[in-house]
């Protein structure tokens, strides 16, 4: 499982500035300690890994060129919205994943049906909301630019989701079903939930806000210094002339 999200968040990742991508790597690594881990690690089918890199290579050189035409306060916005949409997406795949895992384990192991059902459906009920606030915040961000047009942004989000389902779709499913593995997925699945919230929240919920804050006010100082500019070049009045 470590090795699989390694390796989505690979195909999602984007060449950008050292500062984005240092503090991008740091993000993926504690949203890879806060999943649950497998022992049997998932691959990258051979045939499809040069399909997956054409797609990358035209998707980054898009998205180069997206923040080249925009400010810097732009590109930290936009890359902002790159990165929360990405790890929301990710969540969810691994959710899907865990659920796929923990009926593997329960068609294995009846004695643990009840514990590993309760326990996913425990890590759902906390992961959810916070899913569903991320969505509303990275949608309010892409309403809130105006240095792109809108369906521009969104066609870069599916394109990564084209990209992301490749990985998905090519990728050697090691199913994990004995009981050391089932009890493993079980501890983790009850324990990782505060760590994942946590994580989550700030990625998905507080860096948005604050990149929405930071637009609205170079917004605020663009049109005060616009109205001044105007103010300054308005012609004087008959009366003050005279």
């Amino acid at each position: 499982m470590r090795l699989y999200l390694s390796l989505l968040m690979m195909a999602c990742s984007i060449a950008i500035s050292p500062a984005f991508a240092a503090q991008d790597e740091v993000k993926t690594q504690n949203a890879e300690e806060a999943l649950p881990q497998s022992d049997k690690p998932d691959a990258i089918v051979p045939e499809a890994a040069q399909k997956i890199a054409k797609l990358r290579k035209s998707h980054n050189e898009e998205f180069k060129e997206m923040l080249d035409q925009i400010d810097e306060i732009g590109r930290r916005h936009l890359i902002s919205i790159y990165q929360s949409y990405n790890i929301q997406s990710t969540v969810k795949t691994v959710e899907a994943s865990l659920d796929k895992a923990a009926l593997a384990c329960v068609d294995e192991n009846p004695e643990m049906k009840e514990s590993l059902i309760e326990a996913f459906k425990q890590w759902h009920e906390a992961v959810e909301p916070v899913l569903v606030e991320a969505k509303a915040h990275i949608d309010n961000m892409i309403i809130a630019q105006n240095y792109l047009p809108k369906n521009q942004v969104k066609k870069l989000l599916t394109v990564s989701d084209r990209l992301r389902e490749l990985v998905e779709g090519s990728l050697v499913k090691v199913p994990v079903s004995d009981k050391e593995a089932c009890e493993k997925l079980l501890k983790n699945m009850q324990g990782s939930k505060t760590e994942m919230i946590s994580m989550m929240r700030e990625t998905l919920i507080s860096r948005p806000m604050m990149m929405l804050e930071e637009m609205e006010k170079a917004k605020e100082e663009q049109e005060s210094s616009q109205s001044s500019t105007d103010s300054d070049s308005a012609p004087e009045s008959d009366e003050e002339t005279e």
